[in-house]
């Protein structure tokens, strides 16, 4: 029987449903006295059926440098060395998840949210070395990456769909042209699952675009930059708004190339422009951050100031100390391109903005 989580959410479907046929149905205790091989499925299985929001701690007990709660009950009796095969199994259990169909190759949806939540709560866990490799196992699982770029952009395919694709655009295209604002109903549902998958492939997104390898295959991947435009553009919920553009900053740190291909997205620039005027201070600090680290590519600067308010960037300046930094560096790059230097310095306030931010900011954002 499904039990109850801490936050009311309930034990994932993967106890009582038919999941991964190498996870196994026993439990961590009935694993013990096993060889090692049948004591991981065990514990992996036991492990998949706790409540979504609890994986990420759980996992992050295994490992041997954990401290707090104490190791999970049943990994005790697991050799060091089966560890890996226990991230391994957890991985193949969540990506099977996330890819589960139901009858005549319908989406299982209720497998696939509670995967995305699992995953989710991996995520969050930055500095457990378990975690991390379960949620780069999955992440390198066929079809997953193009799968949480379709969840985060409003559209929930079967896997068997996307790999037809190729992909990915085509049904992202199909989706924007018949609902010209796909996520709009989903973001004023907060209790809808389709709304949570959203918010949960945000996070892992954003979580991903934080390592630079990664970072470049999103950056240069047609998907995902499409998949950015599509919530960036949309008056979707200002949560799944600001991770969008928290993706774009990461994705656009280090990589002139990333970079490139996100200044591509009109619609994406444009998006992240009008997301200044968010009321929000996250919504307007995640805007700044992306458009900072887009600008850091000199020939880019023209492209981005096209679609871009200088006015906005003056006024929001001294929002927030993130603010302050972020503006006063995207100010200066787009200063240092010649080809759009003039046209900056002569935005009305901007230079009073600058002063202040010399006066009174934060020491790095006045430097």
């Amino acid at each position: 029987r499904p039990e109850a989580g801490p936050s009311g959410s309930q034990a994932g479907p993967f106890g009582s449903q038919a999941g991964p046929s190498h996870l196994g149905t026993g439990s961590a205790q009935e694993g013990m006295g096993q060889d090692p091989a049948s004591a991981v499925d065990a514990l992996a299985a036991t492990l998949l059926r706790k409540p979504p929001g609890e994986m990420g701690s759980l996992v992050a007990r295994l490992s041997p440098a954990a401290s707090g709660a104490g190791p999970v009950p049943g990994s005790e009796q697991l050799p060091p060395e089966a560890l890996e095969a226990l991230e391994e199994s957890l991985a193949a259990g969540i990506a099977g998840g996330l890819r589960a169909e139901g009858p005549r190759g319908a989406v299982d949806r209720e497998v696939r949210w509670d995967a995305m939540e699992r995953m989710r709560a991996l995520c969050r866990h930055k500095t457990s070395r378990p975690a991390q490799r379960v949620v780069a196992l999955v992440a390198a699982a066929p079809g997953v990456m193009a799968l949480l770029w379709c969840l985060f952009a409003g559209h929930s395919p079967p896997v068997a769909a996307l790999m037809r694709d190729g992909d990915g655009t085509e049904i992202l295209s199909h989706r924007a042209s018949s609902d010209p604002a796909p996520i709009s109903h989903a973001a004023e549902e907060a209790r809808d699952p389709a709304f949570r998958a959203q918010i949960s492939a945000a996070t892992c997104l954003r979580h991903l675009a934080l390592d630079q390898e990664r970072a470049e295959a999103m950056g240069n991947t047609p998907l995902a930059v499409r998949a950015l435009a599509i919530v960036l553009e949309v008056e979707s919920g200002e949560d799944i708004r600001q991770k969008a553009a928290a993706c774009v900053a990461n994705i656009a740190l280090d990589l002139d190339s990333a970079r490139a291909s996100l200044c591509a997205s009109r619609s994406l620039l444009a998006g992240l422009g009008r997301l200044l005027a968010s009321p929000s201070h996250g919504c307007v600090d995640s805007a700044l951050a992306a458009l900072s680290n887009l600008s850091l590519d000199v020939r880019q600067a023209k492209t981005i100031l096209a679609v871009l308010d200088m006015r906005r960037v003056a006024s929001v300046m001294h929002s927030s100390p993130k603010a302050q930094l972020r503006a006063a560096g995207l100010t200066r790059n787009l200063l240092f391109s010649s080809e759009t230097r003039s046209m900056v310095a002569a935005t009305p306030g901007l230079k009073v903005a600058l002063m202040g931010v010399k006066t009174e900011g934060e020491p790095d954002a006045k430097e």
